[in-house]
């Protein structure tokens, strides 16, 4: 999910991060939608090709993650059976070990949907404590 704040991009929020589309294609419980997100046509019964394999990983995240300058929070469902949680934890690694502005918030009863009401209130809480802390408006 992305929000803007400005014209332009100023606080990235991700819930249920997909980071790398390659390996989700694995052990998501969802395929057919991993080749449609990667945009990789889908049809069964289908092994993944060596151009399918270019197109995920030109797809991915993690790919561009050098190019991420905006202050970026991550929501992770630790119960997730659609996006591993590695995944948001992997990409938060690459952000900060580049000096991005990267906070992660992990909920361990939570799921791919991030809906439980504790759960709710607290990403709410934090996306306006997140968002106030790295508006434009606020430097």
């Amino acid at each position: 999910q992305l929000y803007l704040v400005q014209p332009m991009i100023v606080n990235l929020l991700h819930s249920s991060l997909v980071s790398d589309f390659w390996h989700l294609l694995f052990v998501s419980s969802s395929l057919c939608r991993t080749y449609v997100e990667a945009g990789v046509p889908y049809s069964l019964p289908l092994l993944p090709t060596g151009e399918a394999y270019t197109q995920m990983v030109n797809a991915s995240p993690i790919r561009y993650a050098d190019k991420v300058k905006a202050a970026t929070m991550i929501q992770i469902g630790t119960c997730d059976r659609r996006v591993p949680p590695h995944q948001g934890r992997e990409f938060y690694e690459m952000l900060h070990n580049r000096g991005v502005p990267v906070r992660v918030h992990v909920y361990p009863k939570d799921c791919h949907p991030l809906q439980r009401v504790e759960t709710q209130a607290d990403t709410f809480l934090n996306m306006m404590v997140w968002f106030h802390k790295h508006s434009v408006t606020q430097r």
